[in-house]
């Protein structure tokens, strides 16, 4: 009932220019989450920053393809517990990847405040060859000001840390 009424809400909003676009937008992903039993982790980032292969590797799948003929879309890992690996995040939580970040964007892209009204966790992936840039602590501070769940920052693409010193920058710039 609750979720056809915001149905209705988002649908007349949009037809008119009284509400701003990042309200109707949390509003629709409100309507649209489904009532899930299991947590769900979205998973945030700019593009190139390997959003979809932490979600790969902690479902312990390869269901999602990266690459440019992927940017742009959501996607959500949600598979029965019992098809999943043993260790796979799955056996305990749905998986989402948001739609990706414009580089250095001061804003988000369209989706994802829909996504991220959807979490229960947020995981923010960096790469460890370019971490945090100005723009992306901006957003990310304005995300969080969006969602009550709990944001974590997962590092990949770290066979780019060759020594000590490598190491210590990344840390340094999370």
């Amino acid at each position: 009932m609750l979720r056809a009424q915001l149905s209705i809400l988002v649908a007349r909003f949009r037809s008119t220019d009284l509400v701003p676009s990042a309200m109707v937008d949390a509003l629709d992903g409100l309507a649209m989450a489904p009532a899930h039993p299991a947590p769900r982790v979205v998973i945030i980032g700019e593009l190139g920053r390997g959003s979809r292969a932490l979600a790969n590797r902690l479902a312990g799948t390869n269901r999602l393809k990266a690459g440019p003929s992927q940017r742009g879309a959501a996607a959500l890992l949600d598979i029965d517990p019992q098809d999943a690996s043993p260790r796979s995040l799955l056996q305990h939580a749905s998986i989402e990847v948001a739609p990706p970040l414009a580089s250095g964007a001061e804003t988000t892209s369209e989706g994802v405040i829909p996504t991220l009204m959807r979490a229960d966790v947020v995981v923010f992936a960096l790469s460890a060859a370019q971490l945090l840039s100005a723009a992306e602590r901006r957003l990310l501070t304005g995300l969080a000001g969006l969602t009550s769940a709990p944001i974590a920052l997962a590092v990949g693409r770290m066979e780019v840390v060759e020594t000590e010193e490598d190491l210590d920058d990344v840390i340094r710039r999370t």
